[in-house]
């Protein structure tokens, strides 16, 4: 059994949403906790609310984390057209995210992030030490371009990492064992219009997923994307940046996983990431992703999860 801790801005894109269904359906996983970061109100935690609700999967501790990230103070929301009914968690106490991430840690859970890494910082300011060889695994970085075939998007566009500069220095001067799945690399784990609609006859929150990726999916242009570039299929549906990133966490063996050593450097306020053997820091990173294993395990988790609603 592995223990797992979510760190998740949950209720924008639907890939949390995805990552968190698929989630919950697969095997062999205690999910010790579930935080929410630039949860300005509650209502990231609220929709989180509603998931674990309609599973019965209440016994599993959820808090609202940090309000806005180290870097600025814009306030970001929830995706309102996709959680218009969504119920704020009421705020938390101070130090109560902290408190759960500390149970989390305490318990050798891997500590995965699918938002930014505002909530693995603070936790790093306020209990400097405890995540000393603990597991971090992160979605985002960039080290090469992507691939040919894919869009050629660079480090400005990786929301994860530039949201919040300054969590990711702190978080990489901790001494966690962190396992990065970079930005270019994540593109590789795409879905298909026939993967959404299977998604929709899953189950009611499948269904409503599936919603929400079809909007998702006009929003981000996401079809013409998939004519335009030879590696993405043409009925392409979206990509799964936060699900691969949980499914990495878990020990999946449909990634490839190599070790580098990295020193993350800004310049013109972007973060940047480059190899460096005498100053970088010991990084694992996702180097390649198996397409089709990923969307069978991924469709299969999010069945799962609702088979018994």
């Amino acid at each position: 059994m592995l223990n797992f801790h979510l760190d998740t801005d949950f209720g924008g894109d639907s890939d949390d949403f995805a990552a968190l269904l698929m989630l919950l359906g697969l095997p062999d996983i205690k999910i010790t906790g579930i935080t929410t970061v630039l949860d300005d109100d509650g209502s990231r935690a609220g929709a989180v609310q509603h998931v674990l609700r309609t599973l019965e999967r209440e016994d599993i501790p959820l808090c609202a984390g940090t309000r806005v990230s180290l870097s600025k103070q814009e306030v970001l929301g929830v995706h309102q057209d996709f959680w218009p009914d969504v119920v704020p968690l009421p705020a938390p106490s101070p130090g109560e995210s902290i408190a759960t991430i500390e149970r989390s840690m305490w318990m050798r859970s891997v500590f995965t992030l699918i938002g930014p890494y505002t909530n693995a910082a603070m936790f790093e300011r306020v209990r400097g030490g405890l995540l000393r060889e603990r597991r971090i695994v992160h979605m985002g970085g960039y080290i090469t371009p992507p691939a040919a075939g894919y869009p050629q998007w660079v480090a400005a566009d990786d929301f994860n990492v530039q949201w919040d500069t300054r969590a990711l220095e702190e978080t990489y001067k901790s001494f966690a064992d962190i396992t990065m799945v970079p930005m270019p690399v994540a593109m590789q784990a795409w879905i298909t219009t026939d993967d959404v609609e299977r998604i929709a006859r899953s189950g009611p929150l499948g269904e409503r997923l599936a919603a929400q990726m079809r909007a998702w999916a006009d929003e981000q242009n996401w079809a013409a994307i998939g004519r335009e570039y030879a590696a993405f299929p043409d009925d392409l549906a979206g990509i799964m940046w936060d699900p691969v990133t949980v499914l990495t966490a878990t020990g999946w063996e449909g990634v490839t996983i190599e070790p580098m050593m990295l020193m993350p450097y800004i310049e013109n306020d972007i973060i940047h990431f480059e190899i460096d053997e005498a100053e970088g820091r010991p990084v694992d990173v996702v180097t390649a992703v198996d397409t089709n294993a990923f969307r069978e395990v991924f469709l299969s988790a999010i069945e799962r999860a609702q088979s018994t609603i």
